[in-house]
């Protein structure tokens, strides 16, 4: 089981549902949307991130702030971003928070934000790294 200390135990189990997805998707993105929908318990929606039965209840909008943490553990611990695995709906990158921890993650320095090809080269990239990681 992944286990990063400086995250709560609701940002664990976001974690850990992470990894799941990633096994279960071999590394294929899912959108913020069917990331909350898979870590519901029920299908009741807008709630905030709390321990709840089996799960966690979360609405999409309310993902960035526990991915975040995730990625600050991840990179904090020389691991590739597993919030990588989450991506706008149809799209094939994250949002651009996920790019923010990635270039402190990564020591980058930079001023512009990435074209569209740059943002999903990054997380491709991101994600195969996470499925040698945590996955193999």
């Amino acid at each position: 089981m992944l286990v990063f200390n400086s995250l709560s135990d609701d940002e664990q189990l976001i974690a850990q549902h992470l990894v799941n997805v990633l096994r279960e998707r071999k590394g294929e993105p899912i959108s913020y949307g069917e990331f909350a929908h898979y870590i519901h318990d029920s299908a009741e929606e807008k709630v905030q991130v709390s321990s709840h039965g089996k799960g966690l209840r979360i609405h999409w909008r309310a993902l960035g702030k526990p991915l975040g943490h995730i990625a600050d553990a991840c990179s904090a611990q020389g691991y590739p971003l597993l919030p990588s695995i989450v991506t706008y709906k149809n799209k094939k990158y994250s949002g651009d928070g996920f790019y923010e921890k990635y270039n402190a993650a990564k020591g980058i320095t930079r001023t512009e934000p990435y074209t569209t090809n740059e943002k999903e080269e990054l997380s491709n990239k991101e994600r195969r790294l996470c499925l040698e990681r945590f996955v193999s």
